[in-house]
């Protein structure tokens, strides 16, 4: 599973490093894309180990159902491991509920709190409505 985790992860980050990069190199680019803005910018919340020998880079939507299925196993898998760092980068694709459950999370990180709000509202069982309130 660690190995299909580095294939995969690796792959994503270059794809994602990629096609982002590609449609930054307008006016202004100023290597925010970089392997390392996404990887260990000390701005976007990681779980697991810190100073894990593997990084995994998740884009993730609170209202997709697939990330919803996915979040627990991935937890499982980084609990189990102990060894990797996982790089939680929101990706608020459903809308305007979708970005202020972003929104709700990254500002529990000012109050290290955010593990118990990605955890609730990557784990809430009915779709969030635009007041938030079954979360």
């Amino acid at each position: 599973m660690r190995a299909a985790f580095s294939i995969i992860g690796a792959c994503l980050v270059a794809v994602a490093i990629g096609v982002l990069s590609a449609a930054a190199f307008g006016e202004g680019f100023d290597d925010t894309l970089s392997r390392d803005a996404v990887l260990r910018d000390p701005e976007i919340p990681a779980l697991g180990n810190p100073q894990g020998d593997l990084t995994v880079v998740e884009y993730f939507d609170y209202q997709c159902p697939f990330c919803k299925k996915l979040a627990p196993e991935i937890a499982q898998v980084v609990r189990e491991d102990g060894k990797i760092r996982l790089v939680l980068k929101d990706w608020p694709i459903f809308g305007a509920v979708s970005k202020s459950a972003a929104q709700l999370a990254l500002a529990a990180k000012y109050q290290n709190k955010y593990p118990e709000a990605h955890d609730a509202l990557i784990g809430a069982k009915e779709r969030a409505t635009p007041t938030l309130r079954n979360f």
